[in-house]
């Protein structure tokens, strides 16, 4: 069965798209066959990606509207190794279609629940309370909590933590946290380390992921649709996100696979 990533904050900016791009691609250029889910009506994992969407193409919305739709109808393989569910602004009108469905916080996994073609399934979700946050949590067994070293930035985290506490007493839910992920990280500011400490007092210094250095290049990377690996494969960012995906491995007990050559990765739409 895939291993199930939500990457989540309910504070927008943090670094959750960026961080379901380059993780995801790490793990792929690892040989892990991965699947990303855009479930942000915002699109961004999507166009970050550089996969075009228009009226037609089949996305997250269709899967979770209609009983009926097969999910692998709406699967683009993106780079090698690497799938997505596309999103756009269409997903925005889920949060009414879901209310009025039974067993509404479980649709994502009811629908996915035969996707065995991945060792990853990792979620890039919208920075809000509602159905698709729900749907996310009771899918994903893991979680990762990006957080940028502002005091907003917790207060999200803050809000997802009291989310999950909800859905332990109704849903029996206790995800695995792999663990609070520091994005946008200059060391030179003493925000930085007060954040983290408050991190630390939360979760345990065991539960810290190796952060994620402030670098332009990210940004830039996501304006032309390519992951830090193709735009800047020896920047600082490209590092931190090779180390990450390194300690996912670790914290989910899966073994490194094997190195696939991934020069010049040319995407393609099923």
């Amino acid at each position: 069965m895939p291993i199930t990533i939500q990457i989540q904050n309910f504070k927008g900016g943090v670094g959750k798209t960026t961080t379901s791009i380059n993780l995801a691609a790490s793990l792929a250029r690892k040989g892990n066959k991965v699947l990303v889910v855009d479930l942000d009506h915002q699109g961004n994992t999507t166009k970050g990606l550089g996969y075009e969407v228009n009226e037609k193409t089949p996305t997250i919305f269709h899967v979770l509207k209609d009983i009926d739709f097969d999910y692998l109808n709406a699967v683009a393989t993106v780079r090698v190794n690497f799938d997505l569910i596309p999103s756009d602004s269409r997903t925005a009108g889920l949060e009414d279609i879901l209310h009025s469905m039974p067993r509404r916080e479980e649709m994502l996994k009811i629908k996915l629940k035969d996707a065995k073609e991945w060792d990853f399934i990792i979620l890039d979700c919208p920075p809000a309370h509602g159905l698709i946050h729900l749907n996310a949590l009771l899918f994903a067994e893991h979680i990762i909590f990006p957080v940028t070293p502002e005091v907003w930035s917790y207060d999200g985290l803050e809000g997802v933590l009291g989310s999950i506490k909800r859905m332990q007493k109704y849903f029996n839910y206790r995800p695995n946290i792999i663990g609070a992920l520091p994005t946008i990280v200059d060391e030179r500011y003493s925000l930085t380390s007060e954040v983290k400490q408050l991190l630390e007092q939360t979760f345990g210094n065991e539960k810290l992921l190796p952060s994620i250095r402030t670098d332009a290049k990210l940004k830039n990377s996501q304006k032309q649709g390519k992951t830090i690996f193709e735009f800047a494969p020896r920047s600082r960012a490209a590092a931190d996100y090779e180390r990450l995906a390194e300690e996912v491995l670790k914290r989910v007990g899966l073994k490194k696979k094997r190195k696939v050559n991934n020069n010049g990765d040319k995407k393609k739409q099923r």
